[in-house]
């Protein structure tokens, strides 16, 4: 890469090549001698004015071409293409992160998506401004913690189906909040297809509770479209009484044609092994065989 002199010697050079070879020229040529001497002094004298004004101007288009060539150094800088190729190498480098990125006008970027951490999405904030030629920044990422956001990244890369070919999940009543010390309740229905339904509550803590199947409810093959209440009191039946820690918790359903390859799980267990388990059997299975469905709900203070 050329250097700033090196640049600017490239723009003067053929300017001041070209002042110089002019003084070495008349600046009046083929002036006859049709007078005297008087003649021939004013000649020379208007001869050594014009070489002047040459060499005035020379000056002058050389100050412009180097005001020129300072101006396109000044405004040299990385392209929208390599801003954009920064921005994403940081936004890649997050664990259980998804991250969109949009480059605008002047090379504003929005950064939108979700980072594991509070602290995460600082640095991400930090990082980003950090880059080369970018612009304005608008950092539209939320924070979604572990295991939450290893949720949200599995089942965001299973194949999309249409609401009614999903099964269903929804707190009953229905709402997004349930106070601790209250029952947990789930309205389930299953795809409209025969199959297998598995039911997971992932907390806060970094642990998955196996609502379906479990231990105590081993049986998970369903009819179509077939419709129960998980958690009703009833003989035989399992509550499940809600506890701390208050907060955003994720509930999943998966409904599968066939059994998923997951092994015989204990009712709860950290979500790590059970993930990598449950992704290995989700990439194993046949396609179009597959749906689901997830849900946030908020544990409050009684």
């Amino acid at each position: 890469m050329l250097s700033i002199s090196q640049l600017l010697f490239a723009v003067l050079g053929e300017a001041v090549d070209a002042l110089i070879a002019s003084s070495g020229r008349p600046a009046i040529q083929g002036v006859a001698g049709f007078g005297g001497g008087d003649d021939d002094e004013a000649a020379l004298r208007r001869s050594k004015r014009n070489r002047m004004l040459a060499y005035a101007g020379g000056g002058a288009a050389i100050l412009a071409a180097a005001g020129g060539a300072i101006a396109v150094i000044l405004n040299m800088g990385p392209s929208d293409k390599e801003v954009l190729a920064q921005v994403n190498a940081v936004a890649g480098k997050y664990e259980c992160a998804q991250l969109a990125v949009e480059i605008g006008p002047s090379r504003g970027v929005r950064v939108a998506g979700f980072v594991r951490s509070a602290d995460d999405l600082k640095r991400l904030n930090e990082e980003v401004r950090a880059v080369k030629g970018v612009g304005s920044v608008e950092i539209a990422a939320t924070e979604v913690i572990y295991p939450h956001c290893a949720v949200a990244i599995l089942f965001g890369g299973l194949p999309a189906v249409a609401p009614e070919a999903a099964p269903k999940l929804d707190l009953q009543p229905s709402g997004e909040k349930v106070a601790v010390g209250s029952l947990m309740k789930l309205n389930l229905r299953n795809a409209p297809s025969d199959g297998y339904l598995y039911v997971d509550f992932y907390d806060r803590l970094g642990n998955v509770f196996h609502i379906l199947p479990s231990p105590t409810a081993q049986n998970n093959r369903f009819p179509a479209n077939a419709q129960m209440v998980i958690g009703e009191e009833k003989p035989g039946g399992r509550v499940y009484k809600v506890t701390e820690p208050l907060g955003q918790q994720v509930v999943t359903v998966i409904a599968s044609r066939e059994p998923l390859s997951i092994g015989t799980r204990p009712e709860m267990e950290e979500a790590k092994g059970y993930l990598a388990a449950l992704e290995a059997a989700l990439k194993a299975s046949k396609p179009d065989t597959v749906a689901s469905s997830l849900k946030t709900l908020d544990i409050v203070a009684k």
